[in-house]
């Protein structure tokens, strides 16, 4: 079923084709997405991986890093399915 407003259709092939010329790295961006919740649950899994590399997988340090509650970095942790 085609649209009603093919105008959009090419503006979107427009972006996508923009952003994939600015990520090299081949990310969502090259593939397109725009999804907003995904891009901050990518976000999130990275800084507290990384958060707890840098504090020796101390959870209540790396909750400090990431300027968090000690409860809150437990529930991302189970969320996410971060393994300590």
């Amino acid at each position: 079923m085609e649209s009603c407003y093919p105008e959009k259709s090419v503006m979107k092939q427009r972006i996508e084709k923009n952003f994939a010329l600015l990520d090299p790295s081949g990310g969502a961006a090259a593939a397109g997405s725009f999804n907003l919740k995904r891009a901050r649950r990518s976000a999130e899994i990275e800084a507290i991986r990384r958060a707890l590399h840098a504090t020796g997988r101390n959870r209540t340090h790396a909750a400090r890093l990431l300027e968090i509650s000690h409860r809150a970095l437990l529930y991302k942790l189970k969320e996410y399915g971060i393994r300590d």
